[in-house]
């Protein structure tokens, strides 16, 4: 690990990028002032950069072409590998944006929940996942008060759910716990 002074911040810093030109081999600026003054210089060259890429691509249109079918193919495969990992890693944060947007579509959540109320309704999802991790029974968040019920219709709110064995939850499917027949 090679310890260099950063020539714009005067600190001492371990991480700089390549430059084959130097005597050691590394840039003179370190990654973070690179980074600073990169994203410095886009913003306020932003009009020029945008004439020159649309000049550009007016003089190759198709090459414009074929770099946008290139950066599709490969963007949009690894959009869906990365999509379909993230889902299988974190179950109960899918879960919860499911149930979130089923409540949303049908009209049971209100307008008044505060971030507050929705961390809380993530804790269900976690400790739903937690458990069917830990013991191997597959569990379920379930809204005591169901959404769609025959004669009434509850909220997706924190005080409405509950983590059942997922046997359970199906068998009770749009009704109250105890107005099921088993």
């Amino acid at each position: 690990m090679v310890v260099k002074i950063c020539s714009k911040c005067g600190l001492e810093k371990t991480k700089f990028h390549k430059h084959k030109s130097r005597r050691d081999g590394l840039d003179s600026i370190c990654k973070d002032c690179k980074r600073e003054y990169d994203q410095q210089y886009h913003l306020e060259n932003r009009d020029k950069r945008l004439a020159d890429t649309k000049r550009w691509q007016s003089e190759n249109p198709e090459k414009t072409i074929e770099y946008s079918i290139k950066s599709r193919v490969a963007n949009g495969h690894n959009r869906v590998k990365r999509s379909r990992l993230w889902r299988k890693n974190n179950p109960d944060k899918r879960n919860a944006q499911c149930a979130k947007h089923r409540a949303h579509r049908i009209k049971a959540t209100p307008p008044w929940l505060t971030d507050l109320h929705f961390q809380q309704m993530k804790i269900f999802y976690d400790a739903a996942t937690r458990l069917t991790k830990e013991f191997g029974i597959a569990m379920h968040v379930d809204h005591i008060v169901p959404l769609n019920g025959k004669e009434i219709c509850g909220l997706h709110v924190p005080w409405n759910l509950q983590v059942l064995p997922a046997t359970d939850n199906l068998k009770k499917s749009n009704a109250l716990m105890g107005d099921k027949n088993d």
